[in-house]
C-alpha cells in the first residue's frame, strides 16, 4: 500500500480485490491562488470569482459516504478512492476505512489534478467491466466547451487557461478508454461573462489531460458515459458558506436511494440519478432563494449501486392551508404493514406549511385527526411512494357548525 501511495498521493483507499470494481476520484478546489482574496490575487483575471468554502466540504462528505459502506455493488465493488483538495493549508483526510497512511493530499494545482486523473484511469483500466466515478467541485466556465479551473488558474497571465482542464476533451478521450461504465459529475458554474467572451474567441481552452486511444482496442464501440452537470448553460452552481454545495447535497440524497429505479429492481441507475439530482437540487435551491437546474449531456444507461434501504421523502401539505394552524396527529399506514404516527403542533412550528416524512417505497394511506376544539375534523388520502420524492396534498374536512 505504501508503494501505491508514493505513486499516487491522491489515493486514500485501495482494495486488494481483483476483477471489476468501482474507482472514484473526487476533486474539490476551494482555494484559488490568483482569484479574489487569493494569496497571489490578480483582479484583472478574477472576473468576480472568489474563494469557495463548499468544494473541500463536499468532497469530504462524498468520501465519507463511500467509505462508510453506503456504496453497494457486488458486481463492481468499491476498488479505489482518491481525493484532490485545495484549501489554504495542506489537507489531510482521516477515516477508519482508509487504507493509505494519513498524509497531505494533492493541493489542486494543475499538475496534481492531471496526475490524479491519469493514475485513477490506470487503476480503472485493469478490467473492461470496471466503473469510474469522477466528481469535480470548484470554479468552471462555459466557452462552447466546459472548462474546469484548477487552483493555479491564472498563474500565467498571458495564458491563464493553461491551468485548467478542458472537460470536453477529457471525457471524449475517456470514451475511448478501457473502463466500460463511466460517470462524470461536474459541480461548477457554466458561465462567467467576460471569461466566456474571451474563451469563445479562443475556440475552447484548457488542458487536454488525456489522448484518445484506438476505439478498436475496445471492440469498436465507445464506453458508456453518463455525464451530469450541476447547472444549465450560462448558469451558476451554488454552494453554502461553511457547508456543502447544493448539488453535493442532492447527490448524496440521490445516491442514498433517491435515484433508485423500479425498472432496475431499486438499483440507483444513471437515469434515476439524474431525475433525483434535478428534483433535489431544485428543492434545495428554492429553499435557499436561488435558481439551479442540473443538466445531463450524455445519457448512458446502467446500474450504479443498490442501496441497502431506500427511503423516500414525502412532502405533505394540507388543503386548506389554514389547517396548519391546528394541532393534529397524522397516521401513515403502509399497505398491509404497520402504522406510524407523526405529530404537528403549530406552537412549536408556527411557520410550518409542509411536513417531511421518510417512507419505504409502497402504497400508503394517510389519516389526520384534529382535536375537538379545532375547526377541522380529519383528513384522508392515499398515494404511491416511490423515489425520488412525493409531494402529497392531504384534503382536510372542516368541522360543521
Amino acid at each position: 500500500m505504501l508503494e501505491i501511495h508514493e505513486a499516487d498521493p491522491a489515493l486514500i483507499f485501495a482494495s486488494d480485490r481483483e476483477g471489476p470494481g468501482t474507482h472514484v476520484l473526487l476533486i474539490g478546489i476551494g482555494e484559488y491562488d490568483h482569484l479574489i482574496d487569493g494569496v497571489k490575487e490578480k483582479l484583472e483575471l478574477a472576473d468576480g470569482m472568489e474563494q469557495l468554502d463548499a468544494p473541500p466540504q463536499s468532497v469530504k462528505a462524498l468520501a465519507d459516504w463511500f467509505l462508510d459502506g453506503n456504496f453497494v455493488n457486488d458486481e463492481r465493488p468499491l476498488a479505489s478512492l482518491a481525493m484532490v483538495v485545495s484549501t489554504p493549508e495542506p489537507y489531510r483526510y482521516e477515516h477508519a476505512a482508509a487504507t493509505i497512511p494519513n498524509a497531505d493530499l494533492p493541493d489542486g494545482s494543475t499538475e496534481t489534478v492531471l496526475a490524479a486523473i491519469r493514475a485513477w484511469l490506470s487503476r480503472a483500466s485493469s478490467s473492461e467491466e470496471s466503473q469510474t466515478i469522477f466528481y469535480f467541485c470548484g470554479h468552471g466556465v462555459l466557452s462552447g466547451t466546459q472548462t474546469l479551473l484548477c487552483r493555479d488558474f491564472g498563474a500565467v497571465t498571458e495564458d491563464p487557461f493553461d491551468q485548467s482542464v478542458n472537460f470536453e476533451k477529457f471525457h471524449a478521450a475517456m470514451a475511448t478508454k478501457i473502463p466500460e461504465y463511466q460517470i462524470f459529475l461536474v459541480d461548477a458554474c457554466r458561465t462567467s461573462d467576460s471569461v466566456v467572451d474571451m474563451t469563445t474567441q479562443l475556440g475552447g481552452v484548457g488542458r487536454r489531460v488525456l489522448n484518445g486511444s484506438s476505439i478498436k482496442a475496445r471492440g469498436g464501440t465507445p464506453a458508456r458515459q453518463s455525464i451530469h452537470l450541476a447547472t444549465s448553460d450560462l448558469a451558476k452552481s451554488w454552494g453554502r458558506v461553511n457547508g456543502l454545495s447544493l448539488y453535493a447535497e442532492a447527490l448524496l440524497r440521490a445516491l442514498s436511494g433517491g435515484g433508485a429505479q423500479r425498472d432496475l429492481d431499486m438499483w440507483v441507475g444513471t437515469d434515476g440519478l439524474q431525475t433525483a439530482l434535478g428534483t433535489y437540487t431544485a428543492r434545495l435551491a428554492k429553499a435557499a432563494g436561488v435558481e439551479q437546474e442540473p443538466d445531463r449531456i450524455k445519457s448512458g444507461r446502467f446500474k450504479i449501486h443498490k442501496p441497502a434501504r431506500v427511503q423516500v421523502p414525502v412532502y405533505l401539505t394540507c388543503n386548506p392551508l389554514e389547517a396548519w394552524g391546528s394541532k393534529f396527529t397524522l397516521t401513515t399506514q403502509r399497505d398491509g404493514g404497520d402504522a406510524r404516527s407523526h405529530e404537528h403542533d403549530p406552537g412549536s412550528k408556527p411557520d410550518a406549511r409542509e411536513m417531511e416524512i421518510l417512507l419505504d417505497p409502497d402504497k400508503y394511506s394517510f389519516h389526520a385527526i384534529f382535536g375537538d376544539d379545532a375547526p377541522f375534523t380529519e383528513g384522508n388520502g392515499t398515494t404511491m411512494v416511490f423515489p425520488p420524492e412525493v409531494p402529497f396534498d392531504l384534503s382536510i374536512t372542516r368541522r360543521l357548525p
